[in-house]
């Protein structure tokens, strides 16, 4: 036969075990939701896409000088020489450099991913799009 003084003693030591359960149980779904919330960013920057755009898998730069210009967390332009084209990322892309300029060749495939910053990015699209809806892109939605 168990003494009573064990049989307290047990009891109160599984109460504690179930109750230390539920408090890692809580505080891991906290970290898990507050870690879901971050991952996705709530923003209202559209993304805008011309009427005349033409949808490319890769832009090859042969020509050696390119400049980009970031104009909201979705889009940048990127232009290869004088032709413009527009970047789209659906999840939305923190840290994008404002504008840059690089030389040399390179080319940039659909699926690609983006450095900004501390963060990759995956570009979804690329559209060829004139230098009118470049200039009306960069007007109305410049950072």
């Amino acid at each position: 036969m168990i003494p009573a003084e064990c049989l307290a003693v047990c009891r109160r030591h599984r109460a504690m075990a179930r109750w230390q359960r539920t408090l890692v149980l809580l505080a891991s779904l906290a970290f898990t939701t507050a870690a879901a919330d971050e991952q996705v960013p709530q923003d209202d920057e559209p993304i805008v896409i011309p009427a005349g755009a033409q949808e490319v898998k890769t832009i090859y730069n042969f020509v050696g000088h390119s400049q980009q210009n970031a104009l909201n967390s979705h889009m940048f332009l990127l232009w290869s020489g004088s032709k413009p084209y527009l970047i789209v990322f659906e999840r939305a892309c923190r840290n994008l450099s404002k504008d840059a300029t690089s030389t040399g060749a390179w080319d940039v495939h659909v699926h690609s991913i983006v450095h900004a910053g501390m963060m990759d990015c995956q570009i979804d699209h690329i559209y060829r799009i004139t230098t009118e809806d470049a200039d009306s892109l960069r007007k109305d939605l410049k950072k």
